[in-house]
């Protein structure tokens, strides 16, 4: 009997460590772990979704922020930036720290030439040590302050 309750809790671990170490691997190779690195696909293709889905996705949460985010990236198309900017800010109030809203607002305020409040987007960005993004808002922070100096 001993023996057979040794290998169920044997069994049972295995697939245990496994998960656990998978979650590890991944996590120390990007940085993220997998859970954020599943929200940031969701939101990558919310650009994506149509607009059935978005309003399906509203009706169930009207801040779901994948879905002000799809109506945000609609909205930058047809170069109206100051929608796409709502937008995007009612994505921020459930994902604040969300360092591709962040870019993607900073980037709609620059094109509709509210530099000002692009360099305080910027500077969340970079306070995020987002690996793929702060480099990059730091270069966008430059060039604003060079068209727009305090």
């Amino acid at each position: 009997m001993k023996l057979i309750f040794k290998l169920l809790i044997g069994a049972g671990a295995l697939p245990l460590l496994y998960v656990c170490g998978s979650f590890a691997y991944l996590t120390a190779k990007t940085g993220k772990t997998p859970f954020q690195t599943a929200h940031a696909a969701e939101f990558a293709a919310a650009g994506t979704l149509s607009e059935s889905d978005v309003a399906t996705r509203l009706a169930k949460d009207s801040g779901d922020p994948v879905a002000h985010c799809a109506l945000a990236e609609k909205a930058h198309k047809r170069k109206d930036f100051a929608k796409a900017i709502a937008e995007r800010k009612l994505a921020l109030l459930r994902e604040p720290e969300n360092p591709q809203i962040l870019f993607d607002t900073a980037l709609d305020l620059m094109l509709a030439k509210s530099n000002d409040e692009a360099k305080i987007y910027c500077q969340k960005i970079i306070e995020t040590r987002d690996p793929n993004l702060t480099s990059i808002a730091q270069k966008m922070l430059a060039k604003l302050e060079k068209v727009s100096p305090k």
